[in-house]
């Protein structure tokens, strides 16, 4: 095995010659996730259910659940993915089901507001108050 050889370099670097996910991969799940991250703010600005359907949602979920595979120390990643499944949810009209979603992502990324406002909608729709 030479020094300028691919297998040598994913052994040093990795510890493994099978690379876990390649450059053009890693970059399509991050334009996914800016992506989704968009999706949210459009959902933020316009303050209104329906904005954004079931299905663009849980792409979204599935793009954060992917960067959070990338990841895995970095648990804003599954709290987005958490609150993008939640409004899939809110959606369909399963506004119990949303909630413990909401909840989840509040858990996970304590700072960031919009996972309280989730828990909001739901708790309203449901009218259902602590």
């Amino acid at each position: 095995m030479s020094c300028g050889s691919r297998t040598f370099w994913l052994l040093l670097l990795t510890g493994s010659v099978i690379p876990r996910h390649s450059f053009a991969a890693d970059q399509s799940l991050l334009e996914a996730a800016r992506r989704a991250e968009g999706l949210i703010e459009q959902h933020l600005s316009t303050g209104r259910r329906g904005s954004v359907g079931a299905i663009e949602w849980r792409r979204a979920s599935r793009a954060f659940r992917s960067m959070a595979e990338l990841e895995p120390n970095r648990a804003r990643w599954r709290g987005r993915a958490a609150y993008c499944w939640g409004h899939a949810l809110i959606e369909e009209r399963r506004f119990e089901d949303s909630t413990l979603l909401f909840e989840e992502c509040s858990r996970l990324d304590p700072s960031w507001a919009p996972c309280r406002l989730g828990i909001g909608v739901a708790r309203t729709q449901l009218r259902k108050f602590p």
